[in-house]
C-alpha cells in the first residue's frame, strides 16, 4: 500500500492567515513532490474546507445574478433592462468592502454572505428607476426627459429606503456582545452597500440609458456609412413583420424619436388585416391608460366596434368618470359612469362605478337618483 505521512500545525491566533500561508507554500511543496517519482500531497482540514466553500461560493453567486436576471426579464420583457438594474450589485460589493474598513473589520465568509444577500436588496432602487423611466417612455416622454426626472422624481423614496435600511442594522453594528460579532460582518456587507449603491444607483442608471441609446444611433450610423447604398425592398409579410415589432419596442422600451400612440395606431390603420393588429390594440389601450389617457381610450375603443374588449371599456370609463367627478364635471361623469357598469365584465368596477354615479347624483341634488344609485350599489 501507499505509504501516508501528515503533516499538520495550529495557528496561534485568528490574525494568522492560514490560507495565504497554504498558497506560498503550494509551490514550493509541489517542486518537492516533483522531484520523487511517486510522490504526492494534497491539502486537508481548513485549507481544503476553505477551497470547497469558495467554490461552492462563486457558483451560489452566478446562480443569485442568473436568477435575479431571469426574474427582471420577465416583467420587462427586455433582454436589455434587467443589465440596468443589475449594475447596482457591483457597487454595492465595493461599498460593503469599503464599510469593512471604515468599520476595521476583515471580510470573512459572513461578509461573503452579507453581499449575496445585498446583490437582492440593491436592485430595488435601480428597479425603481427602470419602472419610472419606462412609464415615463410609454406616455410618449422622450429619453433624455424620463431620464432626467427619474432622478428627481425617484429621489426621495430611494433615499428614505436605504437610510431607514441602514438604519436598522446600526443597533448590530455597535453591538459590543460576543454574540454579535459573528454577524456584524454581515450586517456591514448589507448597510454599507446598500448606502454605496444608492448614491451610484441615481446616477449610473439614467447615464446608462442614454448611453445605450447614444450606442444603438451611432451603430446605425455607421451601418448607413458602410452600406449607403443597401436598401432592400422586403416582401409586404416581412414589411409588416418589421412594423409590428418596431410598434412593439416602442411601446416596451419607449421611442425617442416618435410619440407611441402614433406608431401604435399608423400600424393599426395601415394594416388593419394584420394577425397581431389585436396585439396591437391591445397595447395602445395599456399606454392610453398608464399615462392616464383615458378619454382617448374610451374614443379609440368606442370607434372600434370590432375589437371587443369589454373588460378595457369598463375600466377606461370608470376612471375617466372619476376625472370628471374631480374636475366637478357631474353630468359628464355620470354619463361616463353609466357606459361603465352597462359593461358587466368585472362586478367590482361595476359596483364602484354605481356608487360613485350616485354621488354626482347628490352633488347635483338629484336625490331620487341619488338613494336608488345608493341602493343598488
Amino acid at each position: 500500500g501507499a505509504e501516508v505521512i501528515r503533516i499538520g500545525g495550529m495557528p496561534q491566533d485568528d490574525s494568522v492567515d492560514i490560507v495565504g500561508i497554504a498558497g506560498e507554500l503550494d509551490p514550493e511543496i509541489r517542486k518537492l513532490t516533483d522531484k520523487v517519482k511517486g510522490l504526492s500531497f494534497l491539502w486537508t482540514g481548513y485549507v481544503a474546507e476553505h477551497e470547497a466553500s469558495v467554490k461552492k461560493t462563486w457558483l451560489n453567486a452566478a446562480f443569485l445574478i442568473f436568477a435575479l436576471y431571469a426574474l427582471l426579464a420577465i416583467p420587462f420583457r427586455s433582454v436589455v433592462q434587467p443589465i440596468y438594474v443589475l449594475l447596482a450589485v457591483p457597487f454595492g460589493v465595493i461599498g460593503a468592502l469599503l464599510g469593512h474598513l471604515i468599520m476595521d473589520i476583515t471580510p470573512n465568509f459572513l461578509s461573503v454572505f452579507g453581499m449575496l444577500a445585498l446583490a437582492g436588496v440593491v436592485v430595488n432602487d435601480s428597479l425603481v428607476m427602470v419602472d419610472f423611466v419606462n412609464k415615463r417612455r410609454r406616455s410618449g416622454m422622450p429619453l433624455i426627459e424620463a431620464a432626467l426626472a427619474a432622478g428627481a422624481r425617484r429621489f426621495r423614496p430611494i433615499i428614505l429606503t436605504s437610510l431607514t435600511t441602514f438604519a436598522g442594522l446600526v443597533p448590530l453594528l455597535m453591538d459590543q456582545s460576543l454574540q454579535a460579532q459573528f454577524l456584524i460582518p454581515m450586517a456591514v456587507s448589507l448597510g454599507y452597500g446598500i448606502l454605496f449603491a444608492t448614491v451610484i444607483t441615481l446616477i449610473i442608471v439614467p447615464s446608462m440609458y442614454l448611453l445605450i441609446d447614444d450606442a444603438g444611433k451611432a451603430l446605425s450610423k455607421i451601418g448607413h456609412f458602410l452600406f449607403p447604398h443597401v436598401e432592400p425592398v422586403p416582401a409586404q409579410e416581412i414589411k409588416e413583420d418589421a412594423w409590428f415589432n418596431y410598434a412593439k419596442l416602442s411601446y416596451q422600451i419607449g421611442n425617442s424619436y416618435q410619440n407611441i400612440f402614433e406608431v401604435l395606431l399608423s400600424f393599426i390603420e395601415n394594416y388593419p388585416n394584420n394577425k397581431n393588429n389585436n396585439e396591437v390594440k391591445e397595447l395602445l389601450i395599456d399606454s392610453y391608460i398608464s399615462s392616464k389617457n383615458y378619454q382617448l381610450a374610451i374614443d379609440f375603443l368606442e370607434n372600434n366596434i370590432s375589437f371587443q374588449n369589454k373588460s378595457a371599456y369598463q375600466k377606461v370609463c370608470f376612471y375617466r368618470g372619476l376625472e370628471l367627478f374631480n374636475e366637478g364635471r357631474y353630468s359628464a361623469a355620470i354619463q361616463v359612469f353609466e357606459k361603465s357598469f352597462e359593461e358587466p365584465s368585472d362586478s367590482i368596477f361595476k359596483a364602484r362605478a354605481i356608487y360613485w354615479k350616485a354621488e354626482c347624483d347628490y352633488q347635483l341634488l338629484n336625490f331620487n337618483a341619488s338613494l336608488t344609485s345608493y341602493k343598488q350599489f
